[in-house]
């Protein structure tokens, strides 16, 4: 309640066990009635509101964006979290089962900034033009519970678990924008909606060979990865 109820309630005089129930009218007691009970259902109301904005969201129970039995990734934005409405940050959390590995990817708006919550994992990152011209070097990063890591925005990445644990991440995006990131494969893959003629010219390949990069139809972002994480370790 506001402090005006609060004084109020401090400042009324000592009242015996039994009062009589029938008090004498009074305009002034009236208003401060009203006054008091104006303020007591206002309070409750901000009460409810704030209550209402400052409820947290369980990653951990809530639906995920994605789930399959390798894994699951989940994206909070201002949407589900109100408290990020002020903010130009996302939230995303990632949890990859043993010997599973998140499908190469890139954020082509935005900084990724991720902590380890759990477990171990492998971090791939590649540059996104020729290093050689760029000065950008290609990476491979062993991570562990309490490690903080940094991807740029437009470089195509991949994370991976080791085979004797699962590897969860959380990490903030700094442009709070729902986008969906850019997949390397399966049927989200950028490579599906370029002409096959451009593909063909870009990897000089034949067509039995386009075919084949082509043919994974799968939605799935997760997938299984038994001992990459170990074979990328060397």
């Amino acid at each position: 309640v506001s402090e005006e109820v609060i004084e109020e309630l401090r400042g009324g005089e000592n009242q015996p066990l039994i009062v009589d129930g029938q008090p004498e009218a009074s305009a002034s007691m009236g208003y401060v009635g009203f006054r008091g009970i104006k303020a007591l259902v206002e309070s409750n109301k901000k009460t409810k509101k704030m209550t209402k904005k400052m409820k947290a969201y369980n990653v951990f129970k809530e639906g995920h964006d994605v789930e399959t039995c390798f894994g699951w990734s989940v994206i909070v934005t201002s949407k589900e979290l109100d408290v990020l409405k002020d903010t130009n940050f996302g939230v995303f959390v990632v949890n990859l089962a043993k010997g599973s590995m998140m499908a190469p990817h890139w954020s082509p708006t935005t900084v990724e900034i991720a902590i380890v919550l759990h477990g171990q994992g492998v971090i791939e990152v590649v540059c996104p033009g020729i290093a050689s011209e760029t000065g950008c070097k290609n990476s491979r990063l062993r991570v562990e519970e309490g490690d903080v890591f940094v991807v740029p925005r437009e470089h195509p990445m991949a994370q991976m678990s080791f085979n004797n644990d699962s590897f969860v991440f959380m990490g903030l995006m700094l442009n709070e924008k729902k986008e969906s990131p850019q997949y390397l494969a399966g049927k989200l893959s950028i490579l599906q909606r370029l002409d096959r003629k451009v593909l063909e010219k870009s990897f000089n390949v034949g067509n039995t060979t386009l075919d084949w990069i082509l043919s994974n139809e799968k939605e799935d972002i997760i997938y299984e990865c038994v001992s990459c994480a170990e074979e990328a370790q060397g």
